[in-house]
C-alpha cells in the first residue's frame, strides 16, 4: 500500500486514459458524480429522463429512457438510480432492479446489491438510451429516478430527475434503516474541555507550533459513553468538507471514513469507505450515526456527530468490513478540502493529517499527551511527530 495520500483522488487522468469508457464505477452509486470535471452544468439540461408510467404497483416493469431534447445533442456517459423521495426517512435506499439488452449499456452492483444502477458500457455516442426497471416487490411509496448525463468529459448534467408515484398510499413498506437529519450546529466546540472530558487532536499548521482549537488549521475531539462515541471536527476553509478516517495503518486503504459538509443547502454527514484497490472513497449508507450537526462560520467548517461503536462498510466485492471503535485501536486521519460546486460531493483534499499512534478511543488522558489540553506548548519537532502532514 502506498503512503497515505488523500481521501479522494480526482479521476481526470483515468478518464483521459479511457479508464471509465466501459461504465461508471460502483463507487459512484450514491453520488452519481463523475469526478473528471470540476463543475456541473447549470440551467435547463438538453436531456430528459422519461418513464413509461406515472404510477407503479409492486413488481411492475417500467421503461426508463434518457433522450436528447435538443437537435444534434448527444452524450457518451450516463448513470441512473431509483430512490425514495428526498423527504422520506431514507433517500439513500436504492430501489428496484434494472435490466438492459443494449450492448452499450449495463447494470451495476451497488454496495453488494445487484442491478441497482444503470450505466453506459461503452463510450459510444448516443442520443437516446432505454432500459427496463422492475419495481420492488413491496410498496416503497413515491420514488424518484436520478440521472447524470455526461455529454463529454467536461460537460456534465447532474441530477436530472423523474418522479414515479405509488398507485396506493396504503401499506407503504418502511425503509430498512432511517437516515438521521442533519441540523445546524447551535454552538461551537468547547476546546477548553480537551484532556478532561474529551480527547483532542489539534493541528496548528506549518506556520506555527501550537494552537488551542478554533485557531488551529484543523482539530478533532472525541469522547465515549458506553457504546456511543461523540466526535467534533473543524477545519479551515469556506465551502469545505472535513473528514475523519479510522485506519489500522498509516496508509490509505481499507479505512472507515465519516465526511461532513456544511454548505448551506448541502449540510450532510456521510459514511464512506476507502477501498484497498483504488485511492478513492466510496460513499456508504448512513448507518450507525446520529445527532448530526454541521455549521459554516468565520471561514471554517464545523461538525458534530454520534457514532455507535461498530461501524460496518460494504467492500467492492460485496463483503462487509466492521470497524469496532470500542475494542480496536485505529490511526485517526483528518482531511479537508472543497466540494464540487452545487453538490455535497467532496473533491480532492487540500491538506491531510494523521495521528502519531493507533488510538484507544475509550482513553482520554495520556493517549497523545502533547496534544491534549489547550495550554500545552508544542515544539515544531513534536508537532511534526504528532501530525504527519503528507503531501497530496
Amino acid at each position: 500500500m502506498q503512503v497515505f495520500a488523500c481521501f479522494v483522488v480526482i479521476a481526470a487522468a483515468l478518464w483521459k486514459a479511457g479508464a471509465y469508457h466501459n461504465g461508471p464505477p460502483s463507487s459512484t452509486c450514491l453520488t452519481l458524480y463523475p469526478k473528471h470535471s470540476s463543475d456541473i452544468q447549470t440551467g435547463t439540461p438538453p436531456f430528459e429522463l422519461r418513464l413509461s408510467a406515472t404510477t407503479y404497483a409492486p413488481g411492475q416493469q417500467i421503461t426508463v429512457e434518457i433522450i436528447a431534447t435538443s437537435p444534434n445533442r448527444t452524450f457518451k456517459g450516463f448513470q441512473v438510480t431509483a430512490r425514495r423521495v428526498n423527504n422520506s426517512t431514507n433517500p439513500e435506499e436504492l430501489l428496484g432492479i434494472f435490466n438492459t439488452t443494449d450492448g452499450d449499456s449495463k447494470v451495476i452492483t451497488c454496495l453488494g446489491q445487484p442491478q441497482k444502477m444503470l450505466g453506459h458500457a461503452t463510450n459510444a455516442t448516443r442520443a437516446v438510451v432505454n432500459a427496463t426497471w422492475t419495481a420492488p416487490t413491496q410498496n416503497a411509496g413515491d420514488i424518484v429516478f436520478h440521472a447524470t448525463v455526461v455529454e463529454n468529459k467536461t460537460v456534465i448534467w447532474y441530477d436530472i430527475t423523474a418522479t414515479l408515484r405509488t398507485s396506493n398510499n396504503n401499506n407503504i413498506q418502511p425503509p430498512v434503516h432511517t437516515v438521521p437529519p442533519v441540523t445546524t450546529l447551535p454552538g461551537l466546540p468547547d476546546w477548553d474541555e480537551c484532556g478532561t472530558s474529551k480527547g483532542c487532536f489539534l493541528y496548528p499548521g506549518s506556520s506555527k507550533t501550537t494552537c488551542s482549537g478554533d485557531d488551529c488549521v484543523a482539530a478533532l475531539s472525541y469522547r465515549s459513553s458506553g457504546d456511543l462515541f461523540t466526535f467534533e471536527l473543524t477545519a479551515e476553509g469556506q465551502d469545505f468538507y472535513v473528514a475523519v478516517g479510522f485506519s489500522e495503518d498509516r496508509s490509505m486503504g481499507d479505512d472507515q471514513v465519516v465526511i461532513c459538509t456544511a454548505l448551506p443547502g448541502h449540510q450532510t454527514v456521510q459514511m464512506s469507505y476507502n477501498p484497498t484497490t483504488r485511492k478513492t472513497t466510496n460513499k456508504q449508507y448512513t448507518i450507525g450515526l446520529s445527532n448530526l450537526s454541521t455549521k459554516q462560520q468565520n471561514g471554517r467548517v464545523y461538525c458534530t456527530f454520534n457514532s455507535t461503536a461498530k461501524l460496518v462498510s460494504i467492500k467492492e466485492d460485496g463483503s462487509s468490513r466492521t470497524f469496532d471503535l470500542g475494542k480496536e485501536k485505529y490511526y485517526l486521519f483528518l482531511a479537508w478540502g472543497p466540494l464540487y460546486r452545487g453538490t455535497d460531493v467532496i473533491s480532492k483534499h487540500t491538506q491531510t493529517a494523521i495521528s502519531p499512534d493507533m488510538m484507544d478511543l475509550l482513553t482520554i488522558s495520556g493517549a497523545v499527551p502533547m496534544l491534549t489540553g489547550t495550554s500545552a506548548l508544542i515544539t515544531s519537532a513534536l508537532c511534526l511527530a504528532a501530525w504527519c502532514l503528507l503531501k497530496p
